[in-house]
């Protein structure tokens, strides 16, 4: 039983601006469930977008305008089609589905189009132009997240020119479009676009549209040509020390040809059939350079032209008049024993030019190639100095909008057997076991605003520390911190939890958290480019002016060992001098001119005189008139508590407070008299006085210690 969900709609406005549209956790609840059960969002049809762990993680911002669905599924035993890009009326056993809850996804544009995705093929024909209709079946291609007025479907080339706008994909003859590639996309438009035409190209369309991904359709020619690549003879070919710079070459001669029509070559291809070299004669090759794996080498024999035999394209994408003899298999072993290899990859450089724009920046699929690979193969995307930022299924489902600016390196990792280290926040560098790398693929990021600062990612605590305040230091061990995708200028910044700048360490092992008291702080990574201000001790991280980023922040809670975790903090500002006390014009500090950092519990505001006897509990510095006491000096503080206190009054000396309570440090107030008579007789506290019994015989005396003063100055 899937039971009933309560709660939403949901509706955000501004989806694809790159900030996160994500529904408050535990705003769905559910009742009267039974079975297994789990999250599923669908659009509105009903095609599975995601299988999450609770609604509250998915980020409504990414899939574009539209409306998505959430539904609780509940299940027993075996079900299937429970998967992303699947109807989920076509899933099969015993479950049962919830009511949905919507969630709307309105563009911030105001062009609500979303032409969703597609699933299915990629598809093949081998034989077109040969007069036999060469089509793909009815359904094999499926949307998901549409979203607009008018639906449609595009035909374009392999350079996104217009061949036909079907009704959909099934009636279309792949066999008349002759060899070559096609690409099927799902087009959503709202009210008139322009450029919609067979024979315009797909990147000149104009107005309120959105295009789905494409769907890759190969259209290989039929035989007809006589080319012939041949036999080949000898072989296999094994070598059990490779990578250890000696040369490993097949013999003169140990490889023979016959039967070849055509004019031939000699092509060296991975054991997937990327071409990984076209040497004279296979002797040239050096086996020992390409690390552990497999090699083919071939013959192709060809007449006329033909395109695609080339380093890092497919052997099998080869068009034109053309034959492949039978393959010769080297294997290639590695003296160490670890026959990992992560090949070599083909593709990019990649720039994107406006990352942070809310507008995906994507590799196209298929932009990048691997070859010569040997193992359990998976992407690895990397920041410039080998911090892991993702490992994603294929490098085109990366959205390179969202690190911010900066550098992405683009790996293929294999392994062999159990490896470590292969996490995000984790140096590429520490992998552990048996691995090889490939190259990488640089993928370039620069901000649109032109400010590439990157704070990037930090990776490690909350840190807590249980007895600060007791003299022994409370230190973040050295590393424990990382930090990954960062770019420009960079330095370290503690501040307290509303952001006040504390600290700026070299690094966050060398500071101290015994010091501050309890409460929390906050690490962060700041880049800059160029000049920046507001990087200062008191000041807000909030406040800092021109090209910065800041970093995610890393947590230190603070407790005290005593229990009592009010925390005064630290004060700003002053000293302040005020040259004409006594001449009835008011002596007031500006507003903000006094700010505080670092506290914690419940605060108030202390003015004391210079031997800490309570003058005033302002509500705030700048409400108190300093022409009224006279001369002399004043001090004010920031008090924390927690819990009642007492002797927090008036008279009283603030060393005397007793509770749980913090004082920060004191900001000093400097009051001269006008006349130039310093002379200040402060103010008494105590008495009225009486005594009944005058001239008893018994003394009549004032207990010592109840009349106190505050608030001199001078000889008393």
């Amino acid at each position: 039983n899937g039971g009933e969900l309560f709660g939403g709609p949901f509706i955000f406005d501004s989806v694809g601006d790159g900030v996160a549209d994500m529904i408050p956790a535990g705003s769905i609840t559910s009742a009267n469930t039974n079975g297994d059960l789990q999250w599923v969002v669908t659009d509105s049809q009903g095609y599975i977008l995601g299988l999450p762990p609770m609604p509250g993680v998915v980020n409504f911002d990414n899939p574009g305008a539209g409306t998505c669905l959430i539904w609780r599924l509940a299940t027993t035993g075996t079900v299937s089609g429970v998967a992303v890009g699947q109807l989920a009326s076509n899933i099969q056993g015993c479950f049962s589905l919830s009511n949905p809850i919507e969630v709307i996804r309105n563009n911030a544009s105001g062009c609500n189009a979303n032409g969703g995705e597609l699933f299915g093929g990629p598809f093949t024909f081998d034989n077109v132009g040969d007069g036999v209709a060469d089509m793909i079946p009815a359904g094999s291609i499926t949307s998901a997240n549409t979203n607009g007025t008018t639906l449609g479907w595009v035909v374009t080339d392999d350079q996104g020119n217009i061949l036909g706008l079907p009704p959909m994909p099934s009636v279309v003859d792949f066999d008349v479009a002759g060899p070559g590639v096609c690409l099927v996309w799902r087009i959503a438009y709202e009210g008139a676009i322009t450029g919609l035409e067979v024979g315009q190209n797909a990147d000149n369309l104009q107005g309120c549209f959105s295009l789905s991904n494409p769907i890759t359709v190969n259209r290989n020619s039929p035989s007809g040509c006589t080319a012939n690549g041949g036999t080949l003879s000898g072989g296999p070919f094994t070598f059990n020390s490779v990578g250890d710079g000696v040369a490993d070459n097949i013999p003169v001669g140990g490889i023979t040809l016959s039967g070849n029509v055509g004019t031939s070559i000699w092509v060296v291809t991975d054991s997937q059939g990327y071409i990984l070299g076209l040497p004279p004669m296979p002797s040239a090759v050096n086996f020992d350079n390409p690390g552990a794996g497999t090699c083919l080498v071939w013959n192709l024999s060809y007449q006329g032209p033909i395109t695609g035999a080339e380093v890092g394209q497919l052997a099998s994408n080869i068009q034109g008049c053309f034959s492949l003899s039978n393959p010769v298999e080297v294997i290639r072993n590695n003296a160490s024993g670890c026959q990992a290899n992560g090949g070599e990859l083909f593709g990019g450089p990649f720039t994107f030019n406006s990352v942070g724009d809310g507008v995906a920046d994507m590799i196209p699929a298929g932009s990048i190639t691997s070859a010569n690979t040997n193992g359990d193969l998976q992407w690895v995307v990397t920041d410039s100095e080998g911090y892991i930022l993702g490992l994603p299924p294929m490098p085109s489902a990366v959205n390179f909008d969202n690190p911010g600016a900066g550098t992405c390196l683009i790996w293929r990792l294999a392994t062999t057997g159990t490896v470590s280290g292969v996490a995000v926040g984790q140096n590429a560098n520490d992998i552990q076991g048996c691995f090889s790398l490939s190259n990488p693929v640089e993928v370039i990021r620069n901000n649109a605003s032109g400010c590439n600062a990157n704070g990037g990612e930090l990776f490690g605590g909350p840190f807590t520390f249980n007895s600060v305040g007791d003299g022994v230091a409370d230190m973040i061990p050295a590393g424990s911190i990382t930090s990954a995708n960062t770019n420009g200028d960079l330095q370290w910044v503690v501040t307290d939890s509303e952001g006040y700048i504390l600290g700026l360490p070299p690094m966050p092992s060398a500071v101290n958290f015994d010091n501050p008291g309890a409460g929390t702080c906050l690490i962060w990574r700041l880049a800059t480019t160029g000049t920046v201000s507001g990087v200062a001790v008191g000041q807000n991280a909030n406040d800092i002016q021109g090209c910065f980023s800041l970093s995610n922040p890393v947590e230190v809670i603070r407790n005290n060992a005593s229990g009592c975790n009010a925390n005064g903090g630290e004060l700003f500002g002053g000293p302040f001098t005020f040259n004409s006390v006594g001449d009835g014009v008011a002596d007031m500090i500006p507003a903000g001119a006094i700010t505080s950092a670092n506290t914690n519990g419940n605060l108030g505001w202390v003015v004391t005189d210079s031997e800490g006897y309570i003058l005033g509990l302002p509500p705030m510095p700048s409400v108190v008139n300093f022409d009224n006491p006279g001369a002399g000096t004043c001090l004010v503080w920031r008090i924390a508590y927690d819990g009642p206190v007492t002797g927090m009054e008036v008279g009283q000396l603030a060393s005397n407070i007793q509770g749980c309570f913090s004082l920060s440090n004191p900001v000093e107030v400097i009051r001269n008299n006008a006349s130039g008579c310093q002379a200040n007789g402060g103010e008494l506290f105590g008495g009225p006085f009486t005594f009944n019994s005058v001239g008893d015989g018994v003394a009549d005396m004032i207990p010592a210690g109840s009349i106190t003063s505050a608030n001199t100055n001078g000889d008393l």
